[in-house]
């Protein structure tokens, strides 16, 4: 399992709602183009999710790590609809996502 110590309890609180968000909302990804965008399928995600946050392997927190990315750089979510969707910022998005990330180097899914 892969040690989340760095992690503060309100970070995981945000990687925890920057995750789901984007397996949750499909109007934000297409089922077309979730996994061009997230390396996995929507099917895959469900499955990851079920065992988050203790994954077996980096490559399956890589695939963590991105969904706060697209959060905050891919998804279109206007000025509106980011504080009715999440209780956090997009700053606090950032941070969680470098900081899974630097937990999680690129890798690709065995």
């Amino acid at each position: 399992m892969i040690p989340l110590t760095s992690l503060t309890v309100r970070d995981f609180a945000v990687a925890n709602r920057a995750v789901i968000a984007p397996f949750e909302r499909t109007d934000w990804i297409r089922n077309s183009e979730f996994r061009t965008r997230l390396g996995v399928y929507r099917s895959e995600l469900r499955e990851i999710l079920a065992r988050w946050p203790d994954l077996p392997g980096r490559h399956h927190l890589a695939t963590i790590a991105d969904c706060p990315n697209e959060v905050c750089n891919a998804i279109r979510i206007g000025g509106a609809g980011w504080t009715p969707s999440f209780d956090f910022t997009k700053a606090g998005a950032k941070f969680v996502h470098a900081e899974l990330r630097r937990l999680a180097p690129r890798v690709k899914p065995p």
